[in-house]
């Protein structure tokens, strides 16, 4: 078996530009599953679990995917046919084709992978003051650990003096 990226054909520019829709804004990939007549109602089952249209052809099934449902796609894939490496082979170079990276400066980042998350937490004294200038801010430290637990990719503190004037307006 081999599962692969095949973006369906057609002449009319109508379905080109739907196809190119759904595959771009709506992140559908369409794929190809080559599978033999024998083991086709098991990949069958499997899709079906995944609740997507597809279509079996004469030499597999033809199959569109939600970006966000590959992961699971794969991992039941692999769980289904270990021993095929033919299929092991093809849903790892999908894995990498499919991958959706994320280029800052000199990083790079897979989300698909590992989302990214960033948080910005504010820990200046002027934001957490009342009326009562006199009172101490006290939500900071809870927030900041309560974040910080939450296992952000990165966490920015923000923590500046306030300026007299903010003290006293």
């Amino acid at each position: 078996m081999k599962i692969s990226i095949k973006m369906p054909t057609t002449t009319d520019a109508f379905n080109q530009a739907v196809l190119a829709q759904l595959a771009t804004v709506e992140e559908q990939r369409f794929l190809f599953w080559q599978v033999d007549q024998a083991q086709q109602g098991a990949v069958i089952e499997l899709i079906e679990r995944l609740d997507v249209p597809f279509a079996s052809q004469a030499d597999g099934i033809a199959l569109m995917v939600k970006q966000a449902a590959l992961p699971v796609l794969v991992k039941w894939a692999k769980q289904a046919w270990p021993a095929d490496d033919e299929l092991q082979s093809s849903l790892e170079a999908l894995t990498k084709e499919t991958a959706i990276l994320w280029r800052a400066g000199r990083f790079t980042f897979n989300v698909t992978a590992h989302p990214l998350v960033y948080g910005i937490l504010n820990v200046t004294p002027d934001s957490f003051m009342t009326a009562d200038a006199t009172k101490q801010p006290t939500t900071s430290r809870p927030t900041s650990i309560r974040w910080s637990r939450m296992a952000p990719t990165s966490l920015r503190l923000v923590a500046k003096r306030p300026s007299p004037v903010a003290l006293w307006k």
